[in-house]
């Protein structure tokens, strides 16, 4: 005799291969939507890196003075203290005593790291990691440019600015090479 329908144990195999195919579809999805986040952050990094330099080699100059300016980036890693916020980037006009960031000034642009990523590692050759977190570029050639141990000036050897996502430990690295070219590694 034959009985139309299925059994409870049919009913439960089918719903339990469901369920695990559910579960492996979030995990990827979720792992693709952070590693984009990622990707979007290195690239609104580079973006606002860029932009200091474009605008120093056009020297743009708002002011009306019509000498141009130093277009800078400073960047606040994860351990920034008061005033500075973690995990961001500013784009700042390089005019104050020193070329000094002034983090009240109202021209600043500034980038925040999303949720959930942080500017985990930063490192400018010649003055080493975690000193004076700002790169210049020379006004006329867009040559990158750190602060020495004497606060001069001086070209980039190397530098580095890493990424990464907490939810997955991925990492991006920016690397900004002596003649100012900025690339995501």
């Amino acid at each position: 005799m034959m009985k139309n329908g299925f059994s409870m144990l049919e009913v439960a195999v089918v719903m339990m291969i469901f369920g695990i195919i559910i579960v492996l579809l979030v995990s990827v999805y979720s792992g693709a939507l952070d590693n984009q986040r990622l990707n979007e952050a290195a690239e609104n990094i580079v973006l606002m890196i860029q932009q200091a330099r474009s605008q120093t080699l056009a020297s743009k100059d708002d002011s009306g003075g019509g000498l141009g300016k130093i277009h800078a980036v400073h960047i606040d890693d994860k351990n920034a203290l008061t005033p500075n916020v973690p995990n961001r980037v500013v784009l700042f006009v390089a005019d104050a005593g020193g070329y000094a960031f002034n983090p009240s000034d109202v021209r600043n642009k500034i980038y925040q790291l999303p949720v959930g990523m942080e500017i985990s590692a930063l490192q400018f050759l010649p003055n080493g990691p975690g000193e004076r977190p700002d790169v210049y570029f020379r006004r006329l050639t867009g040559e990158g440019l750190v602060r020495d141990v004497s606060n001069n000036l001086v070209p980039i050897v190397s530098s580095t600015v890493t990424i990464t996502s907490k939810k997955s430990n991925n990492t991006r690295s920016i690397s900004i090479n002596s003649a100012g070219v900025v690339q995501v590694n």
